[in-house]
């Protein structure tokens, strides 16, 4: 599941370019401001499914409406939005304790506190997006 703590990741470039653009305020405010709306897209999405599967999935993806409700329930009921709470880094963790335990990664020391920026956990449904925080 992608999730929005993972801002580096969301610019699909090497980790030093994206720790680059979240060292960059400017950069960081825009990055900010994406994961806003997309929390407020899947949040819209998790109460207007029938829409989501007519109007994006078989009008704008050109899906068939058995492929698209395919599309749909593979998604789950809802999209999860996780807090950045210490349990969340504690099931990652986990994970990668789990992949490391069976061969993955050797030699590098990962810990799930470095795969997030706590900049972005407060984010919620009634975080303010830039141009709300012009006005």
């Amino acid at each position: 599941m992608f999730s929005p703590f993972h801002a580096a990741r969301m610019l699909n470039c090497s980790a030093s370019d994206g720790a680059a653009a979240l060292a960059d305020p400017a950069q960081a405010a825009a990055i900010r401001d994406l994961v806003i709306h997309w929390y407020r897209a899947h949040l819209w999405k998790n109460t207007n499914r029938d829409i989501w599967i007519s109007e994006y999935l078989i009008k704008d993806q050109r899906l068939s409406e058995a492929d698209a409700k395919v599309v749909a329930d593979s998604d789950g009921s809802n999209s999860r939005i996780p807090g950045l709470k210490a349990e969340l880094l504690a099931t990652q963790q986990d994970t990668i304790d789990l992949l490391q335990s069976a061969g993955q990664f050797k030699g590098k020391a990962l810990s799930a506190e470095g795969e997030f920026d706590p900049r972005f956990a407060d984010i919620n449904e009634k975080s303010r997006s830039a141009k709300e925080l012009e006005n």
